[in-house]
């Protein structure tokens, strides 16, 4: 399925931010830029985008204009040259923002889009001004409809947006106590550091409220993953287990069936099921398996 995001006239209007937020909101909107190409979701701009004036003048202004111009308007002060020239280099990158769409030929696309530009759009829920917002409006949409999302054949197995859901994963590492350690074992090259950084360090200190920090970021990840929570299931197996905690999750996989991830509130990992519920293993969050399968963790409702 093809993705398709539309630039607004009204979210490119740079007055609207506050100058000590505007360098940081121009930054992640060329990021987004970026990663739309990279990723190749389709991008285009709404119909009379490149003749608007805005308080800055054209789009043309905004992204090709010398920084003795940039400097000089009052809509763009707070942006740094650094930054400007970053944007402009990523423009010699990607020239074209896509030709002009006007409503009636954005409704004939597909249905996995989104509006996209820098200020923040009230009440548009599917609107997005950085990579974060796009990937949590993309895995919300695959979630909810079962089997749309087409595998690629690098995608891991179970986890099939993995790159996003490791940058997760590594902004908690990121906000600990052990984040120069792990900038430091990155630079090392060592071996599984995420994994090992994430769950002997970071999961382990939870120490009492393991249940509560697995079920938050387990959740993160399954919904990074286009993975949808079933209720009834967790609730059948609950149950049976003697009313133990259970949260499933499920998703389509690149053969057409379903699989099952379930979250192991005890140890801070995840277990992960074929179609049938049978136990394949216990997994961490970056997907390195822990330990083989186990019978007495299959899905036995599901029989």
């Amino acid at each position: 399925m093809e993705e398709h995001a539309r630039l607004l006239i009204k979210g490119l209007e740079l007055d609207k931010i506050s100058e000590d937020n505007r360098d940081n909101s121009f930054q992640k909107f060329a990021y987004l830029i970026d990663f739309f190409y990279k990723t190749k979701v389709k991008v285009c701009m709404q119909d009379g985008l490149n003749n608007h004036r805005f308080s800055f003048g054209t789009i043309y202004d905004l992204f090709y204009s010398p920084w003795s111009a940039i400097s000089q308007k009052d809509s763009l002060k707070g942006i740094s040259q650094a930054t400007y020239q970053m944007v402009i280099s990523m423009s010699m990158q990607h020239p074209s923002l896509g030709k002009e769409m006007n409503d009636e030929e954005w409704a004939k696309k597909g249905m996995l889009k989104v509006h996209y530009g820098i200020s923040k759009i009230d009440r548009d829920k599917n609107y997005v001004t950085e990579q974060k917002e796009w990937q949590k409006f993309r895995a919300l949409y695959y979630a909810s409809h079962p089997g749309s999302y087409e595998w690629k054949n690098k995608d891991d197995v179970f986890l099939p947006n993995k790159l996003y859901s490791d940058k997760l994963l590594e902004d908690e590492i990121l906000n600990s106590v052990h984040k120069e350690e792990y900038v430091k074992a990155q630079k090392d090259k060592r071996e599984n550091v995420l994994s090992i950084f994430f769950h002997d360090y970071v999961m382990k200190a939870q120490g009492p409220n393991i249940a509560a920090y697995t079920k938050k970021i387990g959740e993160l990840i399954c919904t990074a993953n286009y993975y949808k929570y079933e209720h009834d299931l967790s609730v059948r197996e609950s149950t049976l287990n003697h009313h133990s905690m259970r949260a499933i999750y499920s998703t389509v996989n690149r053969d057409g069936e379903k699989q099952y991830i379930s979250l192991d509130f005890k140890h801070g990992m995840f277990e992960y099921h074929d179609k049938k519920g049978k136990h394949l293993g216990e997994f961490r969050f970056t997907g390195l398996k822990n330990s083989e399968g186990e019978t007495s963790h299959d899905l036995t409702t599901l029989y």
